[in-house]
């Protein structure tokens, strides 16, 4: 099987893309861990509560 390249817009289609993304690209893990951590401490809304928030002001 051919590996595919990250940049490729057919990688959404490849459910392993983000699994070897993080373990391919060592500054998108750093970022993405990061992320994480402030998601974790309440520091980023999750799209599902923008959703909700946006739903309640309508």
């Amino acid at each position: 099987m051919k590996a595919n390249n990250l940049n490729d817009p057919k990688a959404k289609d490849d459910a392993e893309f983000i699994d070897r993304l993080l373990e391919q690209d060592q500054a998108f893990r750093r970022l993405a861990e990061e992320r994480r951590r402030e998601a974790d401490e309440g520091r980023v809304s999750t799209l599902a509560d923008v959703r909700r928030r946006l739903e309640a002001s309508s």
